[in-house]
């Protein structure tokens, strides 16, 4: 069964786990990364943060978590404004990092991992019966593209755009009249991505993200930024 519309949404804001550390270091290093950011959409408003880390340069391991509240007026609830806690791991494996010209770089890479959230107070009327439903939770895989193209503005500023695709699919969980439902789902989420980095004289750099999304559930473009800090060692 096609995912709900409401659950499109948040995992669409989830995608912002793409802070690709090792392509904001030096090509090669090592180094962990945080991040903090905040989300918006039609229905809903978010705040969450990420700690992660570089191995080599060539594989990223990240850890996001995310806190949303969805608006009881503009999702269509029936018991006020309901809240979610997210939480995603993924990986990150960079094919290659090729120097175009002394100031661009080329980055394409592959992602996969796992997401779950579990909300409360999501209850609402289903749009085929008059009878109430309740959004547990979800949890899902998830493989992707990632690509980035690196413009050294000078020796210590970058600019960053990005691009990338995941597919995933996963199970949800809906009650119904006491009845628990788990339903199979896939679908397709885009990420353009834009991000402005200064970088330090020991390699470290602090960067502002900006991310637009898009999806195959038809919910419309959601926005996200985040400001972050990369350490080499």
């Amino acid at each position: 069964m096609k995912k709900v519309f409401f659950v499109a949404i948040l995992i669409c804001i989830s995608y912002t786990a793409n802070a690709q550390i090792s392509t904001l270091l030096e090509k090669g290093k090592s180094g962990i990364g945080i991040q903090a950011g905040a989300e918006m959409g039609d229905n809903l408003t978010g705040l969450g943060g990420k700690i992660g880390g570089s191995i080599g340069g060539v594989v990223d391991i990240e850890i996001l978590h995310l806190s949303e509240t969805y608006s009881k007026y503009m999702a269509e609830l029936t018991n006020g404004d309901a809240t979610a806690n997210f939480f995603s791991g993924k990986a990150t494996w960079w094919l290659f990092r090729t120097e175009l010209t002394p100031t661009i770089e080329l980055n394409m890479g592959i992602a996969g991992g796992f997401e779950y959230s579990s909300f409360d107070n999501y209850k609402y009327i289903a749009k085929f019966s008059s009878d109430t439903s309740v959004y547990k939770s979800f949890v899902e895989g998830t493989f992707g593209l990632v690509t980035s193209i690196n413009f050294h503005l000078s020796e210590t500023w970058l600019l960053q755009p990005s691009f990338s695709i995941q597919f995933e699919g996963g199970t949800e969980k809906i009650t119904t009249k006491n009845n628990d439902n788990d339903e199979a789902y896939t679908g397709v989420i885009t990420d353009i991505g834009l991000t402005l980095g200064k970088r330090f004289s020991k390699g470290s750099m602090i960067y502002l993200k900006f991310d637009q999304f898009a999806d195959s559930y038809s919910s419309g473009n959601y926005y996200s930024t985040a400001l972050g800090y990369a350490i080499p060692f």
